[in-house]
């Protein structure tokens, strides 16, 4: 039976419009805690994992394992992470929401771009949640920039990459944030410096005979490759200790994928086991495990903490990598709404939105891919739905970004992209 969701499609469509015409955003919404947590763990991959979580490793994971809900995660293809990580918010394939590689180029300038959010065709989940006047924060989101209005907050992964002192429009929603939010320096980060220093971590150069480097070169490479993330982490613990917590809160950690596709290199064979590949990338699998054990004691019990990656690894023609099959990734979830201790057989990316949606008391778009992991749910209901969010969507546009280059630069080091 279809529910009607014309009372609430009058409100979303009130609160859109006030945005899209220039209006004042929606009121400051009541709700003051966070009721769902979406951590990105970029590349985490099971085969990987569970050595590190049969060893105690991984004592926070171990315990959303144990108390709550997990399994593989069905990636897609293009199996390109800013491709999948809309796909995670939108609930839409790449063909309909646009954004289908890393890069475009411009067909008057001739010019290469970044893919930002001014290619994506469809309300993503921050606007959904906002113009049903609830507050969302998402900070290090790939294909966040340009930053949108939201009821909460945005902070961009471009704004991680600005300079001390440069001017980043569209960095964050609301603008106010950019100055807000402390500069970070990612070559004084410790955990950084140890790793390094203890060979426990390595950067690209390392691969070279006879490449040694100054322990400071080293250290600028390593942030150059890692310091996203470390900005991300700041801002995010900087937002959550002065502001009232959204309602709906999503971060993103690139460190496993970065590392993942390079430091297998460094260990005693071409084609080291999965154990190997364990100790080799354990340093950043606890750094992770850490990091959610932070924010599970920021936002308390009443949160129901959903950790997805948006694909694994496995080895393809040039070693280990994702880009040709697409390697399952993880789904873990705990809190009040999950069942305890529960295996599931196997969810998709295009899954979360929906299952979200409904965790928030919203309805599902139907043109949605995926569908409410009901079967992981401590108390199933019936879905509300209705037909599309689509009619949400407003055109955006934006000058290049100047950061857009520094992180083409990284992609290219990586060999993400040519």
């Amino acid at each position: 039976m279809k529910l009607s969701t014309a009372p609430l499609l009058g409100a979303v469509t009130l609160a859109w419009v006030s945005l899209s015409c220039g209006g004042p955003p929606p009121a400051e919404p009541r709700d003051t805690q966070t009721k769902v947590l979406l951590l990105g763990l970029d590349g985490a991959s099971w085969n990987v994992m569970r050595p590190m979580l049969d060893r105690g490793a991984l004592p926070n994971l171990a315990r959303v394992v144990e108390q709550g809900v997990s399994g593989p995660m069905a990636s897609d293809l293009p199996c390109l992470s800013i491709v999948l990580w809309t796909s995670v918010v939108t609930g839409k394939t790449p063909a309909e929401h646009g954004i289908r590689d890393w890069s475009y180029v411009d067909p008057e300038s001739g010019e290469k771009g970044l893919m930002d959010s001014t290619k994506r065709r469809v309300p993503a989940l921050w606007n959904i949640v906002n113009a049903a006047r609830r507050a969302s924060g998402f900070v290090n989101w790939w294909a966040s920039w340009p930053a949108e209005s939201v009821g909460g907050y945005i902070v961009s992964e471009q704004f991680m990459r600005r300079k001390p002192g440069e001017r980043l429009d569209g960095g964050t929603f609301p603008a106010v944030l950019a100055g807000e939010l402390a500069t970070v320096e990612p070559t004084k980060w410790p955990w950084l410096s140890e790793q390094l220093a203890s060979g426990a971590l390595h950067v690209l150069s390392d691969r070279v005979e006879g490449g040694a480097q100054s322990f400071e070169e080293r250290l600028r490479q390593a942030a150059f490759l890692y310091g996203q993330d470390y900005r991300g982490e700041e801002a995010l613990f900087q937002l959550l200790s002065t502001r009232p917590h959204p309602l709906v809160l999503g971060y993103l950690s690139r460190k496993i994928d970065i590392a993942s596709h390079y430091m297998w290199q460094f260990g005693d064979s071409e084609r080291p086991s999965d154990e190997a590949l364990s100790r080799l990338l354990e340093p950043v699998y606890r750094y992770e495990d850490e990091l959610l054990g932070r924010l599970l004691e920021t936002l308390g019990p009443q949160a129901n903490v959903v950790i997805l990656s948006d694909h694994g690894f496995a080895w393809e023609s040039e070693g280990l990598g994702h880009e040709e099959s697409a390697p399952d990734g993880i789904f873990l979830a705990m809190g009040p709404a999950f069942r305890p201790g529960e295996e599931l057989e196997r969810a998709s990316l295009y899954d979360v939105t929906p299952t979200v949606l409904h965790l928030l008391g919203l309805p599902v778009g139907r043109d949605m891919v995926g569908k409410v992991l009901d079967f992981a749910l401590s108390e199933p209901r019936e879905p509300r739905f209705v037909d599309s969010y689509d009619f949400l969507q407003t055109s955006r546009t934006g000058s290049p970004s100047p950061v857009q280059e520094r992180i083409l630069r990284e992609l290219e080091a990586l060999g993400y992209v040519p």
